[in-house]
């Protein structure tokens, strides 16, 4: 019943990792586009990988969306800790309706874990789309 530790952490990180990939123009390392560019001549590699970075930067308040989000995964994750440890606690004591409102509490959680597992998945959308529109220019100027 309790939310897994962990996991919205791991999810953050990965989203973190695209968006320093998109944000350097490293587009032949993302999964989603690395299929077009093994094909593609160096220079057009060059131009386009630019052009990644240079529309990340055009995209207003990513960082700062970033950084709101990673603080909230994080606080979440603490909360996360703490209801484990506390639940944990009342179940050794037999404190039955302590555990009871551990589970309410886990419940508020897993809802706010919910929330922020749609913002993290709508970011990611937003950084695919953005690369594989690179991509498919790329691919026409190829």
């Amino acid at each position: 019943m309790l939310p897994a530790q962990g996991y919205l952490t791991e999810r953050m990180a990965k989203l973190r990792a695209k968006a320093h990939q998109i944000r350097n123009g490293h587009i032949a390392r993302l999964e989603e586009t690395r299929h077009v560019y093994a094909k593609l001549p160096r220079s057009v590699k060059k131009q386009a990988a630019a052009e990644l970075a240079a529309a990340y930067n055009q995209m207003i308040g990513m960082d700062t969306r970033l950084e709101r989000l990673d603080k909230a995964v994080a606080e979440n994750e603490k909360r996360i800790r703490e209801a484990t440890q506390r639940a944990q606690d009342r179940a050794r004591q037999y404190d039955h309706r302590g555990l009871v409102e551990c589970l309410r509490d886990a419940e508020r959680l897993q809802h706010h874990n919910s929330r922020l597992f749609r913002t993290i998945e709508g970011t990611e959308a937003k950084l695919t789309a953005l690369a594989r529109q690179v991509a498919a220019r790329a691919k026409r100027v190829k």
